[in-house]
């Protein structure tokens, strides 16, 4: 996944659709849509949180998009969530502007990402 701040080209995704959908495009873009909901829930509890300093909203959304982040298997965002708390948990202002910057980044490119891979642009 491609970290930057801009948006970059469409990346390859790590999730095997078909597992999934078996060949039901109709399936797919559902699937594909409620990814994207969830991407998008998750970073907007990332701005929240970073907004106001409380983790409580993010982890709370991170454990309700569980399945959606496993199913993405994607190692590097899975760190910067991690990466995200830890900063957090210490408390310490330039790593959560640095991490929180970096992840939103990430969030929003995997959507556009999601919504390449799904057709549904």
């Amino acid at each position: 996944m491609n970290t930057s701040t801009s948006i970059e080209q469409p990346k390859s995704l790590n999730i095997d659709f078909e597992l999934y959908a078996d060949n039901d495009q109709e399936f797919k873009k559902e699937l594909c849509f409620l990814l994207i909901d969830n991407v998008k829930e998750l970073h907007k509890a990332l701005q929240e949180s970073a907004q106001t300093g409380d983790l409580a909203t993010f982890t709370t959304i991170c454990h309700k998009v569980t399945v959606s982040v496993d199913m993405i298997n994607d190692d590097e965002l899975n760190r910067l969530i991690e990466k995200v708390k830890d900063a957090f948990y210490a408390q310490h202002p330039v790593l959560i502007a640095r991490y929180t910057s970096t992840l939103s980044a990430a969030l929003l490119q995997l959507a556009i990402d999601i919504e390449l891979e799904a057709d549904i642009t």
